[in-house]
């Protein structure tokens, strides 16, 4: 038997994105003053097909080569819509990471030992408990998750930058599905970071669907086909096409995903030159031209990223700024995702100070190198640096007296309780309006309620019309699995034996 060879252990970052997913390997500054290699950290596409003919899966470039054939089953948008219940699930994240990760230990000659994903801010208490369990069964050893405008702001070193100080961030992120405008305050004292997100928005249409490198791509395709864009038309005669082994069918489907295909590549190329000249397979006498003009005329979306960034910036609140923030409170804008790098967006955010990228393309790879930053600080090995992401939901209640406190923190330990005491002075009140909430921040907002309880109070021996009671109510929470359980006390003085309330509320 070949003897077995110890290969060096590594931590990594994963953006899993709806277009590409990512791994970033953390690397010591000490031994490494260039961190990152842009273009030496491979873009996946995140599309896993299912081959109904053949059997077997496709994962990443192979899927999109066989996502026309009839025969072939497609998995997109994994981050949106497979932990939402659709498909297979779990099962399809799973093997993507399981591909990428063997893959990437391969170029890497180094086995993964720990990791750190990266989640919207949106994600629930179970879309993430499902990618965690997704990435264990792929052999990825999840030491944590983090918010993605948390990574942004580790993979740009923001803290490097801060002395004993705070900072409002704003962290723009446009990829592929959707952009948000996120507001962040990241305080640094001694080595201790914390970064706090005080409020995020997304860019939207009137018709409510999302904005992103998705639905410019859909109406590129949509003005090509109306004949509004330089590129040539497919042939009517489909017999010459280099695909011309398929059906009558899969022939359509594969012009239509190579048309996609080349409108989506020249937009990205536009992000860097005025006009982008292409070859189509359909046609080998012309070739296709796409400037920036045709980009912003046919599938700009300023208006909409306009309203998601004032949003961002007047929904965000401090305690040193309860009544919003203003344009001027922000600080400096973080660019992240690949969409970023298209002229109209930075043009959005030109009236904020920039926090330009070390090294061009480094917006698409922020996160991933965040995550990896943020798996070498839980791990030890980036030990000029204390920080923990709220990856824990958080959980609050708010009273009847419209009062609120937050009573479990964010990263609370398994099976922590807490305990509040409230003291409520009161003339003969008989009920008491007990709401829970749930969230990934201090702040928390009235649709993460996950309900509400009305809560009976006694009354001692005697009481009546016009006394004066000082309520001690002592409320205990914990969090048990994908519930709440809280347990409601009354030890007010005079009252025998109080009995506790027991409620339970779902979590989201």
């Amino acid at each position: 038997m070949a003897p077995t060879i110890d290969r060096p252990p590594i931590v990594v970052g994963v953006d899993l994105g709806n277009a590409n997913c990512r791994f970033v390997a953390w690397q010591d500054p000490a031994d490494h003053p260039i961190l990152l290699e842009v273009g030496s950290v491979p873009a996946h596409p995140a599309v896993v097909a299912r081959d109904q003919e053949l059997g077997g899966w496709l994962i990443g470039h192979s899927a999109l080569e066989e996502a026309y054939r009839d025969s072939v089953q497609v998995y997109r948008r994994l981050k949106q819509n497979v932990l939402q219940g659709n498909g297979d699930g779990q099962a399809v994240i799973q093997r993507l990471l399981r591909k990428l990760k063997f893959g990437f230990q391969a170029d890497c000659a180094a086995r993964v030992v720990s990791a750190v994903l990266s989640v919207p801010y949106s994600y629930s208490t179970q879309q993430r408990a499902a990618l965690r369990e997704a990435a264990s069964l792929a052999g990825l050893p999840v030491v944590g998750l983090i918010n993605e405008p948390e990574a942004a702001v580790l993979g740009y070193r923001i803290d490097e930058q801060l002395e004993d100080e705070a900072e409002n961030v704003l962290v723009f992120n446009a990829g592929a599905s959707q952009v948000t405008a996120s507001v962040v305050r990241v305080a640094k004292q001694a080595t201790y970071l914390d970064i706090e997100l005080l409020s995020e928005a997304v860019a939207r249409t009137e018709e409510g669907d999302c904005v992103g490198g998705d639905a410019m791509d859909e109406r590129l395709y949509a003005r090509f086909l109306e004949g509004r864009l330089q590129v040539p038309a497919w042939p009517a005669d489909r017999e010459g096409l280099p695909a011309g082994d398929l059906d009558p069918l899969q022939q359509e489907r594969w012009l239509e995903h190579q048309a996609r295909e080349r409108l989506q590549e020249a937009r990205h190329f536009l992000s860097g030159a005025v006009v982008h000249e292409f070859e189509v397979p359909w046609d080998g006498a012309h070739t296709g031209r796409l400037s920036r003009d045709d980009l912003e005329r046919w599938a700009g979306f300023d208006a909409e990223i306009a309203r998601a960034i004032q949003s961002a910036v007047r929904g965000a609140r401090h305690r040193d700024r309860p009544e919003g923030f203003r344009d001027s409170d922000i600080d400096r804008v973080l660019i992240v995702g690949a969409l970023n790098r298209s002229p109209f967006v930075s043009r959005m955010v030109d009236h904020f100070l920039h926090v330009e990228p070390r090294e061009e393309g480094f917006e698409e790879v922020a996160i991933a190198a965040g995550a990896a930053r943020c798996a070498a600080i839980l791990t030890g090995r980036c030990e000029q640096i204390a920080f923990r992401p709220r990856e824990t939901p958080a959980f609050g209640i708010r009273t009847g007296l419209e009062t609120f406190d937050k009573v479990i923190p964010e990263n609370a330990p398994p099976r922590f309780r807490a305990r509040k005491v409230y003291t409520l002075p009161n003339r003969f009140a008989r009920q008491w309006v007990l709401e829970v909430c749930q969230g990934f921040s201090r702040r928390f907002l009235e649709e993460m309620s996950l309900g509400r309880q009305v809560v009976p109070l006694e009354f001692p021996e005697g009481a009546g019309p016009g006394t004066r009671l000082e309520r001690e109510i002592h409320v205990e929470m914990e969090v048990s699995g994908p519930e709440v359980l809280v347990q409601v006390l009354d030890q007010t003085r005079g009252i025998a034996q109080p009995v506790p309330q027991h409620y339970r509320f779902r979590t989201r």
